[in-house]
């Protein structure tokens, strides 16, 4: 039994990556860098602030190339660096809310995480910056009200970057989520991860009679989102028992 979900875990996982992969080519239009990034990131270029991404998405560096937005970052910690061992820490790399990424994204610019500024959307990503010790300013583009362990609380990065021009730089380094964050890519994970779920519960409905019950946004936001495929597949599947 733990076999098979094992391999349902890798199959939904695959899926889903697929699916989303596929959606980078046909739906690009819909890859739109947030309003106000592009502003703050030439603000923060201008005034010597090194940057970095961490994300928990092996697409991150195609989606920085496919924005144009990779010239900007020092370092970029992706899906790909997650288990894998760092010299940084001394440790494998784990997915949030354990603050590994923005650790290691620390480490790799030189910078002490008490001098630097990280921006998130979710929940698990805003607990991991804040464990690491930078100031957390949680980016709640959908006003949703769920970012309430960040420093900061804004609706995009928009707000921020109109307020800096006048404001001090008393920071060395930020580092950003990517989606939701610097991109709306966020919306096509969310829909990518409902498909593959309804998908697999509807063959299920016909193959064991089981009664279809539709994967939920809430359901995506609380087992799902901010983590590695894997392991929010694994933590969803164990939600419905």
């Amino acid at each position: 039994e733990e076999q098979t979900l094992i391999f349902e875990i890798i199959r939904l996982s695959t899926i889903k990556n697929d699916l989303y992969e596929s959606w980078l080519e046909t739906r690009k239009e819909e890859i739109q860098i947030m309003p106000g990034t592009k502003e703050l990131l030439d603000y923060l270029v201008s005034n010597g602030i090194l940057m970095a991404v961490a994300s928990s998405s092996k697409n991150t560096p195609a989606i920085l190339r496919i924005t144009g937005l990779d010239k900007y970052f020092k370092e970029i910690i992706s899906g790909h660096d997650i288990g894998n061992y760092s010299h940084y820490l001394n440790k494998q790399i784990e997915g949030k809310p354990v603050p590994d990424i923005f650790s290691e994204a620390a480490l790799r610019l030189g910078v002490n995480t008490k001098q630097i500024v990280g921006f998130e959307d979710a929940v698990k990503g805003v607990r991991a910056i804040k464990v690491s010790g930078m100031l957390t300013i949680g980016v709640d583009t959908e006003k949703k009200g769920f970012l309430t362990e960040a420093d900061f609380v804004i609706g995009s990065v928009e707000d921020i970057a109109k307020r800096l021009a006048s404001s001090p730089i008393t920071y060395k380094a930020v580092v950003f989520a990517l989606d939701g964050v610097l991109t709306t890519t966020a919306t096509l994970h969310s829909e990518a991860w409902k498909a593959a779920f309804d998908e697999y519960f509807r063959y299920r409905e016909g193959l064991y009679n089981e009664a279809f019950k539709e994967f939920t946004q809430e359901e995506y936001l609380t087992y799902v989102d901010g983590k590695s495929r894997y392991v929010g597949t694994d933590s969803f599947f164990k939600s419905r028992g």
